[in-house]
């Protein structure tokens, strides 16, 4: 078991990790209530995807997917939303492993793309 932690100003997010799978995921400095009110009956789980290379540096991938289709007690609205594509249902982070040029901290995030795997969909937001 790994714990993993990214802490940027007054937010941190930490979990542990067991076969590239993370659990117990934390996310403080937000309302913990609005997290468990999205999540359904089973919180999301941020699995490990591997390592990429973008612009030199060296990445980490994580995906969370957000909804569970299959998680009747998912919040109904938010799932019928995912469902028909309208709002994205995978989460991929991406934060910097290695940077040989010391621009980025190892830690930091790098990316977010939110995506939908419903056919179709026009959903797609990178940050």
């Amino acid at each position: 078991v790994k714990e993993v932690r990214v802490k940027r100003g007054n937010m941190q997010v930490l979990m542990e990790v067991v076969n590239q799978i993370g659990y117990r995921c934390l996310v403080e400095g937000v309302e913990a209530s609005t997290i468990a009110n999205v999540a359904g009956s089973t919180p999301p789980k941020m699995e490990f995807m591997g390592i990429e290379n973008s612009h030199g540096m060296v990445l980490r991938h994580w995906r969370l997917n957000t909804v569970d289709m299959d998680d009747e007690n998912a919040d109904p609205t938010l799932r019928a939303m995912a469902e028909a594509g309208m709002v994205p249902n995978v989460i991929d982070y991406f934060d910097v492993d290695t940077d040989p040029r010391e621009i980025f901290e190892p830690g930091q995030p790098y990316k977010i793309v939110m995506t939908s795997t419903v056919e179709g969909a026009k959903v797609y937001t990178e940050k």
